[in-house]
């Protein structure tokens, strides 16, 4: 069995609670992202991606989509 030290145990959790905050904010721009990218496709009546779809995609892939989507909006 290992010990752990009280500053050990107070690292782990500062880690924990600073993953966990990194963690949500990411699900949040996803999220938003996601989102926006649901709305200009209702506008255009142009479905290209499901919402399961655009679950799957990273965030960057996502902010992509969302370019290429208002392109569409507003370049058409």
């Amino acid at each position: 069995m290992q010990y752990v030290t009280t500053a050990e145990r107070i690292g782990i959790e500062k880690g924990e609670k600073i993953g966990i905050e990194k963690g949500v904010k990411k699900g949040r721009k996803e999220g938003i992202l996601i989102g926006e990218i649901l709305t200009l496709q209702r506008i255009l009546k142009q479905p290209v991606y499901s919402k399961a779809e655009l679950e799957k995609k990273t965030l960057k892939e996502l902010k992509t989509i969302l370019a290429e989507t208002e392109s569409r909006l507003f370049f058409s």
